[in-house]
């Protein structure tokens, strides 16, 4: 590469100073030009003229043949218009020339008037090419007809000469012993603002123009501009404006010779043997390249075998349905027990049935070339009996000259386990969502159903409670007898359908977050205490002892009593219920600094050791037959856990079959601000015979 930098710039450096001889040269002839015109300028006046206007022809016919000539090399369009444009402009000013006083080629006499009609034709047909060959910077035509153009130009061309040398119907341009007319002068000064606009337009496009191009065409438009405006103010050709105006006008066509003759037949040339140079060097790179590329490869060889044999995909190669290769992982996948066992053998024998059909298909459009690469996904039976889902990416090769098919397989098993897993926890959310919905129906359904219970039994236990009142007349004995009786089931079971109403009524507001705790600060060992003292007399009358035990007297902490004489209640039935004649009942309470323990154990039957985790649970029960000994609707434990928990306190059982069992709860010793410690009196209230009646409405004689 740098060989080829050096070459190239040796190669610059040798046409630079080329270029600046020929330069030289070049300046030196057109100053030499420039004094001959200036020494004739008045003494010889017609051979100023004509030197003048031939130099200019000169340049522009040299203009329109190396435009023609070039223009499949350069491919500048704007310069192609420009060529033909100036051709015939250089055709109408050798007719100025050659009907000029003097020269009389045409007319013997001369015809001055004649004279400048052709001057101001070619002036005209001059901003017109210089405008639209212009505007071709701007916008690029798709399709330019040159030859349409060459057409157009020689027919307006014809049509200028025929006017004014036959049919003399040509605007009067100089009338002799007057000058110039209106028509002229108007005429060059709209030329020389054309003239400008074209220079602005080109300017605006100089940084798509090479800057020779740019500069030397920049300097021929306002030298030009300069000339056509100097014609506006003679009155003899003689007179020094008009004399000057032609030198500046040569000046401008030597730098339109500039730009267009050495951007045109020198550049070309030029930029043709520096892009052949360019290219052979490119060419020697390249070969150079390639044969260093091939001999990496003839070394990578082994490198190559390496890293496709320890590819975390499959790479398998199959030619007419058999594997002719197959990496390591390949042959882990297809559960082969020999390196090479898999060569020879036919795909197909390891693709799952169902999936054969498709295999097939794809690998049938693979070798047909309609789409590159495939992509698919399909299941394998290898010989270990596993079943693996592939993702298999697969196109055309020709290996060990056989054009044959590849492909790059993926174990997508464990994506597959994945997205499987993923469908099931989708599907087990909207079970899980539907049962939470079923669950708030039945929640509902328990509530309504609850109040639904409650006030009809309400109004029958108030009956009952009505029949019970003294009554000014006497029943027979016998019947007075039975009717207590009765009276007293029909008000035990209603107090149990009570119960029950109420726990269901507190489990469906919990259920529903409605259950809420009244909390004021109270002595909870005076709380407990009352209760058990409340239900004393109940308790010796079933044939059993019960004792309350406390290592404190006091101890204030923010309660809801209501709640706590369910739940001591609650644990008291269910030891009275299960507890036979002669046995016992402590209730023990003790200080344990920021939290205090509440205990209740009994003698009775206890609990199989099976059935203590279920037995806080909804609905859980130890015999759950119908047949049972003792009634009770399994749903009193789980509202006691339940209310201990909302006071942030702690439940557990402990029991030994036929010793006894024994509740031990927790509650935190917190306080109320502002808020004062209750009566005793509330307490003994609260505890009434007709809640005691209530919560053991289930324990029957």
């Amino acid at each position: 590469m740098k060989l080829a930098r050096n070459f190239y710039f040796q190669g610059v450096n040798a046409e630079t100073k080329h270029i600046r001889k020929e330069s030289i040269l070049e300046i030196f002839l057109f100053v030499v030009f420039l004094i001959f015109l200036y020494l004739t300028r008045y003494s010889h006046h017609l051979l100023f003229h004509t030197s003048a206007e031939l130099f200019v022809c000169a340049i522009s016919f040299a203009l329109f043949f190396i435009s023609l000539n070039t223009s499949s090399m350069i491919k500048n369009d704007f310069i192609v218009f420009l060529g033909i444009g100036y051709f015939f402009v250089g055709i109408i000013d050798m007719f100025h020339i050659f009907i000029y006083s003097g020269v009389s080629i045409i007319f013997i006499t001369g015809d001055q008037s004649r004279v400048v009609q052709f001057w101001m034709s070619g002036r005209y047909m001059t901003v017109i090419t210089l405008l639209g060959s212009t505007l071709l910077l701007y916008k690029n035509l798709k399709k330019f007809r040159k030859y349409i153009l060459f057409l157009s130009y020689f027919l307006v061309s014809c049509t200028i000469i025929v006017l004014i040398l036959y049919f003399n119907v040509f605007p009067e341009c100089y009338i002799i012993g007057r000058g110039l007319t209106r028509f002229k002068i108007i005429s060059e000064l709209l030329i020389t603002i054309i003239i400008l606009i074209v220079a602005i337009l080109y300017f605006r496009k100089r940084k798509n123009i090479d800057f020779k191009l740019f500069f030397n065409m920049e300097c021929h438009l306002i030298l030009m501009a300069f000339s056509e405006l100097m014609f506006t103010d003679f009155f003899n050709p003689s007179d020094w404006t008009n004399v000057w105006s032609h030198i500046v006008r040569v000046f401008s066509y030597f730098f339109l010779y500039k730009a267009i003759i050495e951007t045109g037949l020198k550049r070309p040339y030029s930029i043709l043997f520096n892009r052949i140079n360019i290219i052979d060097n490119q060419l020697k790179q390249e070969e150079q390249q390639r044969m260093m590329i091939e001999d990496m490869l003839v070394k990578n060889e082994r490198c190559y075998e390496l890293i496709i044999n320890n590819s975390s995909d499959a790479i398998i190669v199959t030619s007419e349905g058999k594997l002719i290769f197959a990496n390591d992982r390949a042959e882990k996948i297809f559960g082969a027990y020999n390196p090479g066992e898999l060569i020879g053998m036919e795909l197909m024998s390891f693709v799952h049935p169902e999936d054969r059909t498709l295999v097939r298909k794809h690998m049938e459009t693979s070798f047909l070339g309609q789409t590159s690469p495939v992509q698919y996904e399909y299941k394998i039976m290898s010989h270990k009996g596993r079943v693996i889902d592939l993702e298999s990416t697969s196109d055309l090769l020709v290996y060990q000259g056989k054009l044959s098919n590849i492909s790059i397989l993926k174990d997508i098993s464990s994506r597959k386990q994945i997205s499987k897993l993923k469908n099931d926890i989708r599907d087990n959310e909207r079970v899980l969502n539907e049962t939470k919905e079923y669950n708030k129906l039945l929640t509902e359904f328990f509530s309504n159903i609850s109040h639904e219970l409650k006030t009809p039994l309400n109004v029958i236990l108030g009956a009952i409670q009505i029949l019970n009142l003294p009554h000014d007349f006497e029943l027979p004995y016998t019947y007075e007898e039975n009717l207590n009786k009765y009276h007293k089931v029909m008000k035990q079971n209603c107090y149990r359908l009570l119960r029950l109403v109420n726990n269901l009524i507190d489990l469906s507001k919990f259920d529903s977050g409605f259950l809420k705790l009244s909390l004021c600060n109270q002595n909870i060992v005076s709380v407990v205490e009352e209760i058990t003292l409340s239900v004393a007399d109940y308790v010796e009358n079933r044939g059993l002892s019960i004792t309350f035990d406390t290592d404190c007297e006091e101890k204030i902490i923010a309660v809801d009593a209501d709640k706590i004489e369910r739940i001591i209640l609650n644990l008291l039935s269910n030891s009275i219920k299960f507890t036979d004649k002669g046995g016992s009942i402590l209730i023990s309470m003790g200080d344990r600094g920021d939290r205090i323990s509440i205990s209740v154990r009994d003698t009775g039957i206890g609990i199989p050791e099976d059935k203590l985790e279920t037995i806080f649970e909804r609905f859980g029960q130890v015999d759950k037959t119908l047949t049972r000994n003792r009634e009770g609707s399994g749903i009193g434990l789980s509202l006691v856990k339940t209310l201990v928990e909302l006071h942030g306190g702690i439940i557990k059982i402990s029991s030994i079959e036929g010793q006894g069992s024994e509740v031990y709860m927790e509650l935190p010793v917190t306080v109320i601000d502002d808020e004062s410690i209750s009566a005793n009196r509330a307490i003994i209230r609260r505890s009434n015979v007709e809640n005691i009646n209530v919560e053991f409405s289930d324990i029957y004689s």
